[in-house]
């Protein structure tokens, strides 16, 4: 039967032996629908591990919305802030209006939202993370031999020269069945900016999209600042 979860927050500190590690879940052998999650700590392993989850079974689908990860992860392979991998590639994760802030640490197919799956979609979401040799967003994603499926609208991550922070690309894919506005942002003292799409607000453009789809389904964005003055994209915490 399909797990559901909602308004949780978790926090841990896991040292994973085997495969499949994740702070809501290790590995989903039923679809599992997650909203307004918030995950902290670390995890520290081998392959497939996510902040919430580290992966599931063929066919199944992992859905999450709303959600918020803080869990730093190092490994080797098939990583993510949100998701690890898919076995076999056969399945879906799909995030909707999420925020990651873990680091991911790894070699192989590392991504800021997704390690690797079946297909992804990913719509709203913002990595503000380092993610070491890989993407901010989605390292890899196949339905079959030389076959992509992903959907990415409104994805944006972290990707600052000067102070050497976040991740240049966001996909370790090149074909599309869909995608529109996925670029990286720069922070500054007031705001975070788009350079890439005439250097407009990132907040705002997130916001456009929860107006447009439902403020009360979808939690809006606004910005805090670090302790360097700069300013960082947040979910409003729902009241």
């Amino acid at each position: 039967a399909e797990a559901s979860f909602s308004n949780l927050k978790i926090s841990g500190r896991i040292q994973a032996k085997y495969n499949y590690a994740g702070m809501l879940c290790g590995y989903a052998s039923e679809s599992i629908q997650c909203d307004r999650i918030e995950t902290s700590g670390t995890i520290q392993g081998t392959n497939a591990i996510g902040g919430m989850c580290g992966g599931a079974k063929q066919y199944k689908t992992v859905s999450i919305t709303n959600s918020i990860n803080r869990v730093s992860i190092e490994g080797v392979k098939w990583l993510g802030g949100f998701f690890g991998g898919m076995e076999n590639y056969s399945g879906s994760c799909t995030i909707i209006n999420s925020l990651n802030y873990g680091n991911v640490t790894g070699s192989e197919r590392i991504g800021g939202f997704i390690g690797k799956c079946g297909d992804a979609k990913l719509t709203n979401c913002v990595n503000h993370s380092n993610v070491k040799s890989g993407y901010g967003i989605l390292a890899s994603a196949s339905a079959g031999y030389n076959t992509y499926y992903c959907w990415a609208n409104n994805c944006f991550w972290l990707n600052n020269v000067v102070d050497n922070t976040g991740t240049e690309n966001g996909f370790g894919i090149s074909k599309f069945e869909e995608k529109n506005n996925c670029e990286y942002f720069i922070p500054n003292s007031g705001n975070c900016i788009l350079p890439n799409l005439e250097e407009k607000d990132l907040i705002e453009i997130l916001n456009e999209w929860v107006n447009f789809n439902g403020v009360d389904t979808y939690r809006r964005w606004t910005y805090k600042k670090d302790e360097n003055g700069k300013a960082y994209p947040v979910l409003e915490e729902v009241q």
